[in-house]
């Protein structure tokens, strides 16, 4: 009896309820619009979900119905199509309503149908792209490019205020494109460009950067060069008290300090060439660092400054007078304390024409000899002259040219001459008297011879 009774009562609410749910239902009745949304293009995350100004949404209704949608706290705006971030504002007169951005960062989309409460989508707009920096660690110097060593790692770096960055890339001197995980080195020697850029979640893509960098992994380079007057002889380096002496320094990230100093005195700034006054032995140094630390070691020249012009002589002179006997010869002779090699240069009688000394000058007749030397790096003496009285017969003296050479305090070199016998002064009276005697004699008387006619 029970059970039966059971049976009968599932039987009734099962019938009840379909009632009710038919009931529900009543022809030409439907279910209550529902809006839901779509959006297609750069999309990053889901709550919020970062979009930027190219990213589409599109509203559907579950039955037909309007759609209402609003950026945050904006007048509601009836959806017609697929829209961006952007708030249509109305405009006064008719006017067409006008789009305006929304700013960067989050905002709400409140949508439904007519008659269901408004949802809600939380999103982020982000239209900003990415900034990458580069930066360096080891060796390096800022200057008119960027200077590294081929050991300096190079470091990216990027931030981004929206969806974040997604990737880093970098190229060197166009070379393929290279995702940086990272630092890392520049290899070879001269210039070379580095390009970088980095792209967030959305693919907001960052322009991209360029960075010209120049590896110099060594020291300066110096060179100390002389100007003129100077020779080399036997290796040894000689120049004046005027020689201009410059230094050039190179390096390819430029100097931060270069200098010179003579001898053991004091470092001096280089500012341009330079000369040593002083005579003698003379040492040279230079030194420079660039800037990127490199130090180079010291280089040096050792020089002999010879300011001294060599000294002419005529061996035999009196004073300024010398008296020789017809066709008798003058030499000259030059001494030099420096680097010789001198030139003796002459003129007769004041003349303006100057001939070079190559050998003993024979003597015809009283005349004056202006004499100087030049040594080899062009110190002159001081012009010289000299009276020559020639007599009738032969002189006390007969003089051979030599150059005397002393370097260094040391005699190098000596030239010799011959000197013949002195006349006797009573000899001499009377070969005078004899030639007098001859010029005094009458000459002989011509005959007169009459032809006989």
């Amino acid at each position: 009896m029970i059970d039966k009774c059971r049976k009968l009562w599932t039987v009734v609410v099962v019938f009840s309820m379909l009632i009710v749910s038919m009931a529900a239902i009543a022809p030409g009745a439907s279910a209550a619009p529902v809006a839901s949304f779509e959006v297609t293009g750069p999309k990053f995350g889901t709550s919020p979900m970062y979009v930027n100004i190219l990213t589409n949404f599109t509203l559907t209704a579950s039955e037909p119905s309007d759609i209402w949608y609003r950026w945050d706290d904006t007048p509601l705006t009836k959806y017609t199509e697929p829209f961006h971030a952007v708030v249509i504002i109305g405009s006064a007169g008719g006017a067409p309503p006008l789009p305006m951005d929304l700013d960067e960062g989050p905002h709400t989309l409140y949508y439904n149908c007519t008659g269901e409460a408004p949802k809600s989508l939380p999103i982020f707009l982000d239209n900003l792209v990415p900034i990458t920096t580069l930066g360096y660690v080891g060796t390096h110097y800022s200057g008119d490019y960027q200077f590294v060593e081929s050991d300096t790692q190079i470091t990216l770096a990027s931030t981004d205020a929206g969806s974040a960055v997604k990737e880093i890339r970098y190229a060197i001197n166009n070379g393929p494109e290279t995702v940086y995980t990272l630092p890392f080195t520049v290899l070879g020697l001269g210039l070379q460009t580095i390009v970088y850029w980095s792209t967030d979640n959305l693919g907001n893509l960052e322009s991209q950067r360029s960075i010209t960098v120049s590896v110099d992994n060594d020291a300066p380079d110096i060179l100390i060069s002389l100007g003129t007057p100077q020779l080399t002889v036997s290796g040894a380096v000689h120049i004046g008290a005027t020689t201009p002496i410059a230094v050039s320094f190179t390096d390819i990230s430029g100097l931060s300090s270069y200098g010179y100093k003579i001898d053991g005195g004091a470092w001096t700034d280089y500012n341009g060439p330079f000369a040593i006054p002083t005579e003698g032995h003379h040492t040279i140094f230079a030194r420079a660092t660039d800037n990127m630390g490199h130090a180079s070691a010291e280089i040096s020249l050792p020089v002999t400054v010879d300011s001294i012009a060599p000294v002419v002589t005529v061996t035999g002179t009196s004073g300024d007078t010398i008296q020789v006997g017809l066709g008798d010869k003058i030499v000259l002779q030059a001494t030099d304390t420096g680097v010789g090699e001198c030139i003796i240069s002459y003129s007769f009688d004041g003349g303006i024409t100057w001939k070079v000394y190559t050998q003993p000058l024979q003597m015809l007749g009283d005349t004056n000899i202006t004499y100087y030397a030049t040594d080899a790096l062009g110190n002159s003496a001081t012009q010289l002259t000299v009276r020559v009285y020639v007599s009738e017969t032969s002189s006390s003296w007969r003089l051979y040219l030599g150059i005397a050479l002393i370097v260094g305090g040391v005699l190098v070199a000596i030239s010799t001459f011959f000197m013949f016998r002195k006349v006797p002064e009573a000899e001499s009276s009377v070969k005078k008297k004899a030639l007098k005697s001859r010029e005094e004699e009458p000459e002989p008387k011509k005959k007169n011879h009459k032809r006989k006619r």
